[in-house]
């Protein structure tokens, strides 16, 4: 992987034109649909935030929007406009899609934990990580129950994007994403 260096802001191609933060280097969906020839079901990207939306497809040369993913931002049923404040949509509209056809690569974004680690307050933050621990493993669950076709074929990676600053240190929770120790401990867990 290559870090890209853009700025945590979302994309507003109509503000921006020609979408000041779309990645210059080519992505992975660019990569396994040209080097797998996918077509533009074969992959996805599902998330509740729009921080993710230049992120399906990149400027580099000879790659771009063809033979990238489009992104579903998923949104909340009662706040117009508002990206859902729930992953569990997420996990829901991934079943939808595995279910659908077999995709060869799908990206979800959960967002809640982020939020709730920046504007949580309380044990919001502790609540919001054993709700996605729930959801990952129901996910895995249905997914061996309901898909075996998939369990022999497949690696699901659940990652974040950063770590977060230790309790008591820096204001807690509410601090994350930087170089210190605690923000640079990245939980990770593959299954398949």
């Amino acid at each position: 992987g290559t870090p890209i260096p853009v700025a945590n802001l979302p994309v507003d191609e109509a503000v921006y034109g020609t979408n000041l933060y779309r990645p210059d280097i080519p992505l992975l969906f660019e990569e396994a649909r040209t080097q797998l020839d996918l077509g533009a079901d074969d992959v996805g990207i599902f998330g509740n935030t729009e921080l993710l939306d230049g992120f399906g497809w990149s400027t580099y040369p000879g790659y771009g929007e063809a033979v990238g993913a489009e992104y579903e931002e998923l949104f909340d049923d009662k706040k117009e406009g508002a990206p859902a404040g729930d992953d569990s949509p997420i996990f829901d509209d991934f079943e939808s899609r595995i279910e659908s056809g077999p995709p060869r690569l799908l990206l979800a974004n959960c967002h809640d934990v982020d939020r709730a680690g920046h504007y949580g307050e309380g044990n919001a933050y502790i609540d919001d990580v054993k709700k996605l621990d729930g959801l990952v493993a129901d996910f895995w669950t249905w997914l061996r129950d309901a898909q075996p076709q998939y369990t022999d074929d497949l690696l699901v990676f659940f990652v974040a994007d950063h770590g977060r600053h230790d309790h008591d240190e820096d204001n807690g929770w509410h601090n994350h994403g930087d170089a210190c120790v605690g923000c640079r401990e990245i939980p990770m867990l593959v299954l398949g």
